[in-house]
């Protein structure tokens, strides 16, 4: 009789669980997100884009109380490992939300690396990174413009642009953040959405 709750607990959390990430992935219209990105480079170029994403509180205390299955407040590696496959890996599928223009082409996003979850002050934040092929380096400058958008509208993102940045310690880089607008193939995207526009070179 003892193991009865505890069977009962785990349906009840696997049930919770598919009907919060179903709900995320199928237009939960009233799902926010605070986020702020980095360019990441290595020594050939670039190679993917840092996410922050810290979630309203609803949302939060939704997953804190489905996926943090020992209630101690943070995510283990399975804990982890269950919101990276159950909540990103549907939109990598649609390679939303991260959109990083090279040349006349949208780079074609490789997968999520380096993912991380923790509630911070009752907000889940995840912190990943989205890799991309390498765009190289070379003398002359090359020019990247990231953004990000949900054209979905699964999620209503707030974008620190002023927060973002780069990461980077062996190239030469410059970047700034502006309006899309003007832009043909951004022309998509809401009038008011920024980008973080990059130039990088070898030293």
């Amino acid at each position: 009789m003892k193991f009865f709750p505890l069977k009962i607990k785990r349906e009840v959390l696997f049930v919770a669980l598919l009907f919060v990430c179903t709900s995320f992935a199928n237009a939960h219209s009233d799902l926010y997100a605070d986020v702020k990105i980095n360019a990441v480079f290595d020594e050939k170029g670039f190679v993917g884009v840092q996410n922050i994403w810290s979630f309203d509180e609803v949302y939060s205390r939704e997953m804190l109380a489905v996926a943090d299955e020992d209630g101690d407040g943070r995510f283990s590696l399975n804990e982890s490992e269950l919101l990276k496959n159950e909540v990103l890996a549907p939109f990598m599928e649609a390679d939303c939300f991260n959109h990083v223009l090279s040349g006349a082409n949208f780079l074609r996003a490789k997968g999520i690396e380096k993912f991380s979850a923790k509630n911070k002050d009752g907000r889940l934040v995840l912190d990943f990174l989205v890799a991309y092929p390498v765009v190289p380096a070379i003398s002359e400058y090359s020019m990247l413009v990231i953004a990000v958008w949900d054209p979905l509208h699964n999620i209503l993102m707030t974008v620190d642009m002023d927060g973002s940045g780069v990461k980077n310690r062996t190239l030469d880089v410059e970047y700034f953040a502006d309006k899309l607008d003007g832009l043909t193939l951004f022309r998509g995207f809401s009038a008011d959405a920024e980008g973080l526009f990059v130039r990088f070179k070898k030293k």
